[in-house]
């Protein structure tokens, strides 16, 4: 700071002209001697954490994740108490070092890297090495409390183990980024991160590093997990506040049985107090999905389409442009908008208003009347003709006639009425309850 304000306050033009006068000094130095400097003591890191949010509230706050690495190179510091000066700094720049590679191990996200603070507790909780007693689960007020503990019970083995969790965890995140990963894997994992099973995350992140397993066993886990999270994604149940206890104890399992056992998982999940039946999950998918979960909706739709694929007509439906925003997105065949045109009062309701308003309340947002496509605001209300018939600059169809399976029929269908909704919807149902069907369907 000194070196700081003397420059700035030596700072001259060409002609010897001080950028600050005598008198501007003379205040600036009055104005520190009146600052009052106020230290606050506390015992733990949580209530420094605590106490820092509190005073805080207008500034950057300081993350927990910032206060773990700051106490853990505290205590790593401490044990080179008999080392020189110049050895402890090295070492603690290693340290530091370290603590940076493990962080870009989890990406740039901060939410997946405090997602990952809490899961490596909830997960390996079960050994006495990471356990801390009266806390059962990590959660965001709990994360400064349980690290503090594990810390101080040996910070160069914890930091070992955390590190190399870290690595086993990114390659759950980061699937794009990992050269050697076979390719079958990276796409599961893929439609795992697509249908937000970061619970799943925490159970592959366990497994990997309890057990070996080889590449066939992870693709059935993936892919088993990637099922189960439709259906908890569709149906909401069990409901997203239970999910975290409902791996935890799963994994509590997995320890207690010592080995490997996909069955043990598959069974435990599909538990009628952890999975919906079948008929639940049908139920959901035949009403208002896209009202329900837009993302398990357009998870659903690309899944379908994904299941006519061949290589040559593969698509990625989760590509994004470079305002990160998706490519492909849902488009209402009958619109979703409050102001129906008249041209769909006419189609759909024969020019009744108010039947036209209740289809669309009752069905607009049901799987039957949604697609995919790459140009929704293209398309928007516009009557059913040009849907089907669009074309860009290059006269390439980006309507109904885009070559997707799923608008195989859109494309063609002179009308669109209620009853082809309802048709459309029993046909992709049932293709979706054979894509997703588990275990314990009959």
């Amino acid at each position: 700071c000194y070196t700081f304000f003397y420059d700035r306050f030596n700072k001259a033009d060409k002609d010897g002209n001080y950028e600050y006068s005598l008198n501007q000094i003379d205040q600036f130095l009055k104005n520190i001697n009146k600052a009052i400097l106020v230290v606050i003591e506390v015992a733990t890191h949580s209530d420094a954490f605590t106490l820092f949010e509190t005073l805080n509230n207008r500034g950057v706050p300081l993350s927990a994740i910032d206060l773990i690495k700051n106490n853990l190179l505290a205590e790593l510091d401490k044990q080179r108490a008999d080392k020189t000066q110049t050895e402890q700094e090295k070492g603690i720049e290693k340290d530091f070092e370290r603590w940076k590679k493990m962080l870009n191990f989890l990406s740039s996200d901060y939410k997946n890297r405090e997602r990952f603070i809490r899961q490596y507790y909830n997960a390996f909780k079960v050994l006495d090495s990471v356990y801390v007693e009266k806390v059962p689960k990590a959660t965001k007020s709990t994360i400064i409390k349980i690290y503090d503990k594990l810390i101080t019970y040996d910070p160069i083995a914890f930091f070992d183990d955390i590190y190399a969790t870290a690595k086993i965890y990114s390659e759950n995140l980061l699937f794009d980024e990992m050269e050697d990963l076979d390719d079958t894997v990276r796409k599961k994992l893929k439609d795992l991160s697509n249908i937000n099973g970061v619970d799943g995350h925490m159970l592959l992140m366990f497994v990997n590093k309890y057990f070996e397993i080889s590449t066939d066993d992870k693709k059935l886990l993936i892919n088993f997990l990637c099922k189960y999270f439709v259906r908890r994604s569709v149906t909401d149940f069990p409901p997203t506040r239970d999910l975290t206890k409902v791996f935890m104890d799963l994994i509590e399992k997995l320890y207690s049985n010592q080995v490997y056992n996909l069955q043990l998982i598959k069974d435990y999940l599909q538990e009628d107090t952890r999975c919906s039946t079948k008929d639940k999950f049908e139920a959901s998918l035949n009403g208002k999905i896209y009202d329900d979960n837009v993302n398990a909706t357009r998870y659903i739709l690309s899944k379908i389409e994904e299941s006519s694929f061949t290589k040559e007509n593969s698509q990625d439906f989760w590509n994004r442009n470079k305002k990160g925003k998706f490519t492909w997105t849902i488009e209402h065949v009958f619109p979703q908008g409050k102001n129906i045109k008249s041209h769909w009062v006419d189609m759909i309701a024969d020019g009744n208003i108010d039947k036209a308003k209740q289809i669309q309340e009752d069905k607009v947002h049901r799987l039957g009347n949604l697609t995919l496509t790459g140009y929704n605001s293209n398309l928007s209300d516009k009557p059913l003709d040009i849907k089907q018939n669009k074309k860009d600059g290059n006269g390439n169809y980006i309507g109904f006639k885009n070559g997707l399976k799923l608008n195989e029929k859109l494309a063609t269908i002179e009308k669109w009425k209620e009853a082809d909704i309802d048709n459309r919807t029993e046909e992709l149902v049932e293709k979706a309850l054979v894509i997703f069907k588990l275990p314990l369907d009959k």
